[in-house]
This record gives structure tokens, sequence and C-alpha cells, in this order.
């Protein structure tokens, strides 16, 4: 538990306004190519196998499914079936689905969802290769995105780190990040199932300065722009596609996730 809880301490207190300009262009860029991704994935015959199957146990509208007629699904269900939709990257769709779906049901704001996503990149730089590492960065960034306290992220990492990675694929990437989304609220409400009494936490890498790891600049942003319209124009069209890369480039302007992506979609 001691290394959850120095690692539970850098995420909880992590702040946007403590962001280097660097950090904050890349975590920019990893919504930018997720979208991209789910949006494309979207549209494959897997992804919508599994949002027939999903969706009818389904009636909340916590949070959107990228690349359907404005569908909207719970936060666990959105996390999951995004995430699976972009598993062709499984560490980009564990990093960014979780925050994004929890950033859209607690109506939070773009700097939140930056910092939340900063936030699991840290994690990831200081896990390394280590297994089931996915999940722990989709908890990561699903608790920094709720707002939890250190205490209540540590067990949010233990629950993530009892986890076996015994699925491949879309579908582990998309498990990975419906764990991580369940696992920020299970501890919110104080659930607790003695994996933290069992000594949780991968070992982690020595860090130098935080976000060195996770940087990016304008001119990075420009080409994943480009990539992200040759996957999103086919699914959204033109005019939309435009719009959803012009909000993630000003994204930490937006006071409210969902209401704005709303606006768009």
């Amino acid at each position: 538990m001691k290394e959850a809880k120095t690692l539970a301490e850098g995420i909880a207190k992590l702040r946007y306004e403590d962001l280097p300009e660097t950090a904050v262009w890349a975590a920019k860029q990893r919504v930018l190519n997720w979208l991209g991704a789910a949006l494309h994935g979207s549209q494959e015959q897997p992804a919508r196998i599994l949002r027939d199957t999903v969706l009818p146990t389904d009636g909340a509208t916590d949070a959107t499914l990228f690349g359907t007629n404005r569908q909207r699904a719970a936060a666990t269900h959105a996390a999951f079936l995004n995430g699976a939709a972009a598993g062709s990257d499984e560490k980009l769709a564990a990093l960014v689905s979780p925050a994004f779906s929890v950033a859209e049901k607690e109506h939070k704001s773009g700097r939140e969802l930056l910092a939340a996503i900063v936030a699991g990149a840290e994690l990831a730089a200081r896990l390394g290769e280590v297994e089931n590492s996915a999940g722990k960065v989709a908890a990561a960034s699903a608790a920094r995105a709720l707002g939890l306290s250190p205490e209540r992220t540590a067990q949010a990492l233990c629950l993530a780190d009892a986890q076996t990675a015994g699925v491949k694929g879309m579908l582990r990437a998309g498990k990975a990040c419906y764990d991580g989304v369940l696992f920020a609220y299970l501890a919110q409400a104080g659930f607790t199932d003695g994996t933290e009494e069992t000594g949780c936490g991968a070992k982690v890498l020595a860090a130098e300065e935080p976000c060195l790891a996770f940087a990016a600049d304008a001119a990075a942003w420009e080409e994943s722009r480009a990539r992200f319209l040759a996957l999103a124009v086919p699914v959204l069209g033109d005019e939309k596609a435009n719009r959803l890369a012009a909000w993630a480039e000003t994204l930490d302007e937006a006071e409210d996730v969902s209401a704005t992506l709303r606006e768009i979609l």
C-alpha cells in the first residue's frame, strides 16, 4: 500500500495551474488522437457488436458514445465502448477514455480533464512496462478527474492492481477503461475488499521532474490535427470534425466538458 499511497499523493495534488505549457499541449494532443481513434474504430464491426450487446442494458446518459447518432451511456459503459473502439492503442485509450467519461458525467471543466490526463501520463511514465499498467493508468486518470483524495485514489489504484490481464486486444483496452471508472467511483464511496492489506503497487521507476516525459508543442498539434481529420471527417462530416478539433485545441477554456461537447455533436 505504501507505493500506492506515494503515487496517489502526486495524482491527487496535481493541478492544471502547475502544468508546463508543453504538458498541456501533450494532453490536448492525446485527447485529439483518442477522439480520432474512437471515431474511426466505432465504425468497425467489433465495436458495433459491443454497442449492440451492452446498450440495451443501459439507459443512462452520463457520457458520449463517439461515432454514434448522439447516443450516450453510463460513464463506465462509455469508457468501455469508447476505449474498446480506440483499442488499437491501449495506452492511449486507458489514458483518455476513463477521464473523459468521468469529466462528462461530473460536468468537469476542460482544465480538470487535462490535469487528469497528465496525472495518468505521469503514472504511466513511472510504471513503465508492467503487468496491467493500462488498468492502473485508467484508475489514476479517472480518480483525478473525479477529484478523489489521496487516500481514495490509493484505494482505486489497489483495486486496479488486483486485476489480472487475462483478456487481449480491444476488449482488454475497453475493460481497463471500464474498471478504471468503476474503481474510482467505488473508492469514492469508501469501498474496500482488503486489497490494500495485501501490498499493492508496482515498482515505481525513478522520475525526473514532473511532466518531462509528457510534452508536445504547437507543431506536434498540427500533425495530430491532420491525422484526426483524416479519421473523423468520414464519420462526422467536415464541419463537425473541424469544430471538434477546434474544441480540443481550446479545451482548457471549456467550463463544462459535457455541455460544450453536446453543442458540437
